[in-house]
């Protein structure tokens, strides 16, 4: 597994670390973005902790080109998703998107605090 993307096997056992632990990660277009956790697989698909209304989901999160990002081993991660349902009986509500075929590494911050370090 290269730190640029991990091969299919390894993002299939991170994203199963990370619904066994059902931990948080973000839906983010380039506008918005919601909190989510994730809850399980489903075949091919992610079941994720809804936090918005069905109509958000189907006008807003489906219109716009949609990432999943989430923490993995010390850094951001995140590959491109798109929704494929939303069930809205029972609760928690879920959110079920696809796979991502491919998963980066997304460090928006690019360690500047490291670099600048002492340099003031």
């Amino acid at each position: 597994m290269t730190a640029e993307s991990p091969s299919d096997s390894a993002r299939d056992d991170i994203l199963q670390e990370l619904c066994e632990a059902k931990r948080s990660a973000l839906l983010a277009t380039p506008y918005l973005s919601f909190d989510t956790r994730f809850l399980g697989r489903d075949g091919s698909k992610l079941l994720l902790w809804a936090t918005m209304s069905q109509s958000v989901a189907e006008n807003t999160l489906s219109e716009q080109p949609l990432r999943i990002r989430f923490p993995w081993n010390l850094e951001m991660w995140s590959g491109a998703t798109k929704i494929c349902g939303f069930d809205q009986e029972g609760s928690p509500r879920l959110l079920r998107v696809a796979i991502p075929q491919r998963l980066a590494r997304d460090e928006l911050r690019q360690h500047w605090r490291h670099e600048r370090c002492g340099k003031t």
